[in-house]
């Protein structure tokens, strides 16, 4: 499947639960993007043994990742979602090292 499909049809669904009246603007959309960037790493990427955990235990709750990519048992990469319309322009350096302060730092020199 191409990744503009997949791209369409997660906007879809993300603008389907926004449309219902008990959607968050942020948690209640995490399972579609959870799904869309699953069928990301399996279709486009090949690669259908990478795993997404929302929210991991075993961090900090400011500056924690909305989600860990795993791959076996090797972090991959680490996952900050905002609430839909939020501009990302907006957000200051400080902000920035905050989300950073915990990631491992072995993963940042990569």
């Amino acid at each position: 499947m191409r990744f503009q499909t997949h791209s369409d049809r997660y906007l879809q669904n993300i603008q389907h639960t926004r449309n219902t009246a008990e959607a968050t603007p942020e948690l209640s959309l995490f399972p579609h993007l959870q799904t869309f960037l699953e069928k990301l790493f399996t279709d486009y990427f090949d690669r259908n043994t990478v795993r997404l955990t929302q929210e991991p235990r075993g961090r900090n709750q400011i500056g924690r990742p909305d989600f860990i990519a795993v791959e076996g048992l090797l972090p991959i990469g680490y996952i900050e979602a905002e609430r839909y319309g939020r501009d990302l322009n907006t957000y200051t350096l400080d902000d920035i090292a905050t989300l950073l302060g915990n990631v491992p730092t072995e993963l940042l020199r990569r």
